[in-house]
């Protein structure tokens, strides 16, 4: 086996596996916004609830809200979604900006159409919403383009 044909079976398995990560996510985001809002108040209750302890030593007591808790979880599970689409963009050779414009678009995709799940599931559907969605998924996005910067740079001082 050469290098080459080597180096394309490990691409081939990290697509793979980056593909389940994003369907996976995906489902969880996707998932909630199936849920009616007595369900996902009671999830996000359940969530302030095991993590009150830690939130109030941090933020002090009553500083979070189940409101609050439930954006900032918005928030993270895009940005989540924003890495692994910059990811995956970049195994599939896109390192320029089109593959971060692509990455982008696919998230703004995905945040509106979870707004549009909240439509069906009587939850209501806000442009505040998506904002934050697509904040996240730049975010991620960011965080994995910072990376690459980094690991790159780090290959060209060994040369």
């Amino acid at each position: 086996m050469t290098e080459e044909t080597a180096e394309l079976k490990r691409r081939k398995i990290w697509l793979g596996i980056l593909a389940l990560l994003i369907l996976l996510t995906l489902g969880f985001i996707w998932g909630n916004s199936l849920k009616s809002i007595p369900e996902s108040q009671a999830v996000s209750l359940s969530y302030l609830d095991r993590f009150s302890p830690f939130l109030n030593a941090v933020f002090g007591p009553g500083t979070i809200t189940d409101h609050i808790l439930r954006k900032t979880a918005h928030f993270c599970e895009f940005a989540l979604l924003g890495a692994e689409l910059r990811l995956l963009f970049l195994l599939l050779g896109q390192r320029g900006l089109q593959g971060s414009v692509n990455s982008l678009f696919a998230g703004l995709a995905v945040a509106v159409t979870d707004e549009t799940i909240q439509i069906f599931s009587q939850r209501g559907s806000r442009v505040a919403d998506v904002v934050l969605d697509f904040s996240g998924a730049l975010f991620g996005a960011l965080v994995i383009v910072l990376i690459a910067f980094l690991c790159r740079r780090r290959r060209e001082r060994k040369r």
